[in-house]
């Protein structure tokens, strides 16, 4: 797996360096890339990849793609912390914005230019429509963004309507970027499996979050999360008023005293509970349409292992 991940990358070095004549520019995107990568070595791309070879393809071609997806993944993070204005230990945001947007938004001019590639070994009609595909996608996640930077979201539907364009629009896209690529087909199944497995994984990174009591969480941000919703909605009386002003925005200061508090309430009213349910049956819902198709079927165990971290004696992931 490490060695896909290093031919992925170095793609995506070569097309920085033939594409940004600006030194800084190259530069910046190298450092950007560095900084992703030893956060985490990034699995969409290799989604794509996966699916690919599941679905019977055999062209070298392939990460090429699987670096398209990355670029863009890379330049979502980069405005995605920019709007936000968090995560300041990251490369980018110790930039001036102007040079890192430069930057974010050259990456997904890099885009079209990776799948281009893919054209010297693959059906050339195949790849036109993965690319018509992504950038479908693309425009659903941008859509996703926009309910996401308003954070006006009133209820869990809202919430998980809003993730489902932003965050499993994502998944969509790099398993079908594999699955047409090979086929040259829109696969309803894996699409709907895609889905699940992004819902399943927000709603985990959610939990996760809440959990982050020491650093700018969720929490901190008012980020109307699905945690953050089920508790709200669940705080009765005036023990825990505080945590509903803040996170409703009646009031903007969090007792010092109080904040060790969270993770009470959250036991007490069922916070986790409620979020942990939902995530499993997105995540269990993922399994059945996954084990429906008849090509992927053989492959789950297999693949919740790599993209899932699920041991394969494990129901679910903890």
């Amino acid at each position: 797996m490490e060695h896909k991940v290093v031919r992925i990358d170095t793609i995506i070095k070569d097309l920085i360096d033939e594409s940004f004549t600006q030194s800084k520019m190259r530069q910046y995107a190298h450092e950007f890339l560095q900084e992703k990568r030893v956060e985490e070595h990034s699995r969409f791309g290799l989604l794509a990849e996966y699916h690919y070879n599941m679905f019977g393809g055999t062209e070298e071609g392939i990460y090429a793609a699987c670096a398209a997806i990355e670029l863009f993944l890379l330049a979502s993070d980069v405005i995605d912390d920019l709007q936000d204005q968090d995560n300041g230990d990251k490369r980018w945001m110790q930039l001036p914005m102007p040079l890192s947007l430069n930057v974010a938004l050259g990456l997904l001019q890099l885009v079209p230019v990776a799948m281009k590639q893919c054209r010297s070994t693959m059906n050339e009609q195949y790849v036109c429509t993965a690319l018509e595909m992504m950038n479908h996608q693309m425009v659903v996640a941008l859509n996703g963004q926009m309910a996401d930077l308003e954070n006006d979201i009133a209820d869990i539907p809202a919430y998980m309507e809003m993730v489902e364009h932003k965050s499993a629009s994502m998944f969509i896209m790099a398993c079908m970027t594999g699955v047409i690529l090979a086929t040259g087909q829109w696969d309803a199944t894996v699409a709907a499996y895609a889905k699940e497995m992004g819902l399943s994984s927000q709603l985990k990174n959610d939990m996760k979050d809440l959990y982050q009591l020491t650093i700018k969480n969720d929490f901190h941000n008012r980020k109307r999360t699905a945690p953050l919703l089920y508790l709200a909605e669940a705080i009765d009386g005036n023990e825990y008023k505080w945590i509903k002003d803040y996170v409703s925005g009646h009031s903007d200061h969090i007792p010092e005293e109080k904040i060790g508090q969270l993770h009470e309430a959250c036991e007490k009213t069922g916070t986790f509970i409620a979020s942990a349910v939902r995530m499993r049956v997105h995540y269990y819902q993922f399994q059945d349409l996954f084990k429906q198709n008849s090509i992927t079927a053989p492959y789950l165990e297999e693949f919740k292992v790599i993209f899932l971290g699920v041991e394969e004696t494990e129901a679910a992931p903890q």
